[in-house]
């Protein structure tokens, strides 16, 4: 479990995922709220993901939720519905104002974290008042959210402080959500090494891999590339 270093914020942030994911972020919450967090808004940041039955739920109940949105085609219930949802039937609802930002999935298959926060970014541009946030996540994936956040925001020259927490990861039968974890954390975390450790790359090959390994992910390796400019110019 990650818990927060300051008990107040300007904003909680509960990011998106499957439903049960999104479930548990929100019960979190509530435990934060419960334990005395002070915050003045909510912000469900979530995407134009198309929901998948079994991953997200039976069918049965993914029925039920597009029915209160008076969707008839479970093609158009997305990620951003499901989070409308579980925060309408949670202890958090209606305690503070609450934001409800809809990433759209543009060129790509789904938003991804990236696409998510700088569409909160370009959110965070109409409301300055806003300057620290608490992030949540739920393990074991905080880490990663964590790495992929901080680049985008430096990337984005945005002056924002934040953490990110989350509940513990549970299921000691299943290790595969660990251990994907921890290569998307490493994936995400290497252009901030590399950085730190000033290395320049000049074997075309691995500026080709670079390319291709971050090709979805642009913020998170612009630094990167920006920084060995002249290397990583194509042969």
């Amino acid at each position: 479990m990650i818990k927060p270093d300051e008990m107040t914020a300007d904003a909680l942030c509960i990011l998106g995922s499957t439903m049960q994911s999104m479930k548990n972020r929100i019960k979190y919450a509530e435990l934060l709220f419960e334990n005395g967090l002070k915050t003045e808004n909510i912000i469900l940041l979530a995407g134009e993901r198309t929901i998948k039955v079994e991953v997200d739920g039976t069918k049965e109940e993914l029925e039920s939720i597009a029915s209160n949105y008076h969707i008839s085609n479970l093609g158009k219930l997305t990620e951003t519905h499901l989070i409308r949802e579980a925060y309408k039937n949670s202890l958090l609802s209606n305690k503070v104002p609450v934001y409800v930002i809809d990433t759209p999935a543009r060129d790509l298959p789904r938003p991804t974290t990236q696409t998510t926060i700088v569409e909160l970014i370009i959110w965070l541009k109409q409301h300055n008042d806003i300057k620290n946030i608490i992030f949540v996540s739920n393990q074991p994936n905080v880490k990663y959210q964590e790495a992929v956040i901080k680049e985008v925001f430096r990337n984005s020259d945005v002056q924002i402080s934040f953490e990110v927490v989350g509940d513990s990861y549970y299921d000691k039968e299943n290790l595969y959500p660990i251990i994907e974890a921890l290569g998307s954390y490493i994936w995400a975390q290497t252009p901030s090494v590399l950085l730190k450790l000033d290395t320049i790359i000049y074997d075309p090959k691995i500026i080709t891999s670079f390319k291709e390994l971050f090709a979805k992910q642009p913020l998170v390796y612009q630094n990167l590339e920006s920084l060995f400019q002249e290397n990583f110019q194509d042969k």
